[in-house]
C-alpha cells in the first residue's frame, strides 16, 4: 500500500511540474500596439502560419514516417485554404473572404486541428485574443465591406446582403 502512495505522490508531482512548465512556458501576450499589429501577434503566437503558408517548412517532425504525410496532407490543404501569411503581411488589405474564414476559424476553435494541438499545447486562441479579433474583424467589416442595406443587428454577419437577394413586394 505505501508503494502505491508512493507511486501516486509522485504521479501527482510530476503533474503538477507539468502544468507549471505549461503555464509559465506558453504564456502568451498581446501586444500594446494598433489593432492590426495586434491580429498578426496573434496570428504568429498561434502558430497559424506553420500551415498556413506556402512558404512553410513545418515543424521539426514533417519528414517523419507516419505523421510526415499526413501532416504535409493538412498543410497543403491549410495553404490552398487560405495563406496567412500573406493576409497578415497587408491586414490592412485582407479580402472578405479572408476575413470570414477566420472569423469562423475563431468562433468555432476549430483551428489548430487537434492533432496539431496534442503536440504544441500554447496553441488555440484564448479568450482575450479571441476579444482582439473579434473587434478588428467588426470593425474591418464596417469600415470597409458595409454595404448599409443589411439592418443594425445584422450588419456584422460575414455575408452581406445583396441587391441579388433582395425581394420585392
Amino acid at each position: 500500500m505505501k508503494r502505491f502512495i508512493s507511486y501516486t505522490l509522485v504521479a501527482l508531482i510530476a503533474a503538477a511540474c507539468v502544468l507549471a512548465i505549461y503555464r509559465f512556458n506558453f504564456r502568451k501576450s498581446i501586444p500594446d500596439a494598433p489593432a492590426t499589429e495586434q491580429v498578426a501577434a496573434i496570428l504568429a503566437q498561434n502558430d497559424c502560419f506553420v500551415c498556413h503558408d506556402h512558404d512553410s517548412e513545418g515543424p521539426f517532425y514533417i519528414d517523419f514516417p507516419v505523421i510526415g504525410p499526413r501532416l504535409q496532407g493538412h498543410m497543403h490543404r491549410a495553404a490552398r485554404f487560405t495563406d496567412l501569411r500573406s493576409v497578415a503581411e497587408n491586414l490592412d488589405a485582407i479580402d472578405e473572404a479572408s476575413l470570414a474564414k477566420l472569423e469562423q476559424s475563431m468562433l468555432s476553435g476549430s483551428m489548430p486541428l487537434l492533432e496539431y494541438r496534442l503536440v504544441h499545447w500554447g496553441t488555440g486562441f484564448n479568450q482575450a485574443e479571441k476579444s482582439v479579433l473579434a473587434a478588428w474583424i467588426r470593425d474591418v467589416r464596417a469600415e470597409r465591406f458595409a454595404t448599409g442595406l443589411a439592418a443594425e443587428a445584422f450588419a456584422n454577419e460575414p455575408v452581406p446582403v445583396s441587391y441579388t437577394h433582395l425581394t420585392l413586394p
